[in-house]
């Protein structure tokens, strides 16, 4: 499924960022397609936590509200201009005239990063833990660019490793000790303080913009692992562009990837216990639909919609999950005790094993959200409902066609045992027959009652889900719950 959705979504988009810097240079349309390929000192580049979510390095004007109160440096997500830095010399503070001679970034030599819209330097407050995490050093970005030796803003660059076919190059004269764009892995080691560039994994808080905290983390440290990063874009008009098209990952890279971005990104989506939320909802009462969801705003003269499900259907099927099918667990459970044997239903495939897979189903993808930090919505709930509605027809099926057969043939040898006795009155005999015929008829017909009263209650609460432009007061009969918030 994943390999069917990377081939059918192939263009660029706002959200590129999530994913590795080489599946982005792929996409049709990618500006990543034409750059240099190796980095050189004087370029203008960006660089791209492997951290899943982690985002591109970035800066901006404000300052941390505690440890240094220096230019705050971050992670961010989505790409603008305030990922740019610039790679300068260490002992040269000359403009661009300094790099007229092409020098390319090796192994093992040392570099300054200036941030390229506010001409500061990434640098490590030694002297301050990051803002959130005490394992790191404070990371900010208010370094001079004009005071040279100054080993507070110096980082010397250690290769972890070069990825793809244009790694192998080094017949065609390219070394292999060169920092190349999308392909080589890195770490950055602060020469002062010995410890290395990277991310904690947290959110920032509202100063800063929920941006990812960035420090300066002990080789010894837990999120040492969080330290890799790569050069996503380059800009050196004094380099030739390559084409990075023939450079590949394997598709089981970018499922891991991906999935371990969703989490990330997921988790980062904590609940705001200071802020009155009218859209979120725990999990424990969606299977009950106590919540509806507002779409938008609820002013008379607009559209409205409210995410509602079918009431019949919906507590019907809960109904299912939560009684009926552990009543019947426990009713075999029983008989066991009692009889020593589950009996030939309990055995029978037609019943047991697609319900064990349909409410395990429904189990499986809703009890992870009670272990989940991030805020929750009725959405959520989507997935279990398809396999709760499914377990409700199982169920409906199961029912009619066990406990109606035994009502109809029980109904028939009563009839029988009427016609041959003549003790027993017309009025009886008619009454019986009247009995097996209706059982018969529900047996045979009960889907389509089911349907008619679901398409009934459909038609019923259709204003909410398609929308509607009058007085929401004036769908009162729709608000069968006060919380489902259809009218103030």
């Amino acid at each position: 499924m994943f390999r069917i959705h990377f081939n059918l979504l192939y263009k660029t988009g706002p959200d590129d960022a999530t994913m590795p810097s080489l599946f982005q240079a792929r996409l049709e349309g990618s500006s990543l397609m034409k750059q240099p390929f190796e980095v050189a000192y004087g370029s203008v580049v960006t660089l791209k936590s492997r951290l899943e979510g982690g985002g591109l390095l970035h800066s901006h004007a404000h300052k941390y509200p505690t440890g240094s109160g220096g230019q705050q440096i971050t992670c961010y997500g989505h790409k603008d201009n305030n990922n740019e830095f610039m790679i300068v010399y260490v002992d040269n503070n000359d403009n661009m005239g300094a790099y007229d001679d092409i020098k390319y970034v090796k192994e093992g030599m040392v570099v300054r990063l200036m941030h390229k819209n506010t001409n500061t330097t990434l640098q490590v407050s030694k002297q301050h833990k990051a803002p959130l995490t005490s394992q790191m050093f404070e990371v900010n970005g208010s370094g001079d660019v004009n005071v040279i030796n100054r080993p507070s803003d110096q980082w010397q660059v250690e290769i972890v490793k070069t990825l793809g076919k244009m790694s192998k190059r080094s017949g065609n004269g390219m070394d292999d000790r060169v920092v190349t764009t999308l392909s080589t892995e890195f770490r950055l080691k602060n020469v002062d303080a010995n410890c290395y560039l990277g991310l904690s994994g947290k959110p920032l808080p509202d100063w800063g913009y929920s941006q990812s905290e960035v420090g300066c983390i002990k080789p010894n440290s837990a999120l040492f692992g969080n330290t890799i990063w790569n050069v996503e874009f380059q800009v050196n008009s004094r380099l030739p562009n390559a084409d990075p098209a023939s450079l590949k990952t394997r598709f089981v890279d970018d499922f891991v990837h991906l999935n371990k971005a969703m989490y990330r990104t997921n988790n980062a989506l904590l609940p705001d216990n200071d802020k009155i939320d009218h859209l979120t909802s725990p999990p424990i009462s969606w299977p009950f639909l106590i919540f509806g969801l507002r779409m938008c705003g609820w002013d008379a003269d607009r559209f409205k919609y409210l995410m509602l499900g079918n009431p019949v259907t919906w507590w019907g099927s809960t109904f299912a999950v939560l009684v009926t099918f552990p009543l019947y667990i426990l009713y075999l459970l029983l008989s066991y005790k009692r009889t020593g044997n589950l009996g030939p239903l309990a055995r029978s495939a037609g019943y047991i094993v697609p319900a064990s897979i349909l409410w395990g189903g429904w189990l499986l993808h809703y009890l992870p959200f009670f272990i989940m930090g991030r805020v929750t919505y009725l959405h959520h709930y989507f997935p279990s409902l398809y396999f709760q509605n499914l377990f409700m027809a199982l169920q409906l099926s199961h029912f009619f066609n066990l406990y109606y057969s035994k009502l109809e043939s029980i109904c028939k040898s009563k009839l029988k045992f009427n016609s041959n006795s003549k003790s027993i009155s017309k009025s009886k005999s008619t009454a019986t027959i009247t009995a097996t015929k209706i059982s018969i008829f529900i047996k045979s017909n009960w889907w389509v009652i089911l349907c008619v009263i679901s398409t009934a209650v459909f038609l019923f609460f259709s204003p909410l889900t398609f929308g509607f432009n009058r007085d929401a007061s004036e769908l009162w009969t729709r608000q069968w719950l006060p919380s489902w918030k259809v009218h103030d």
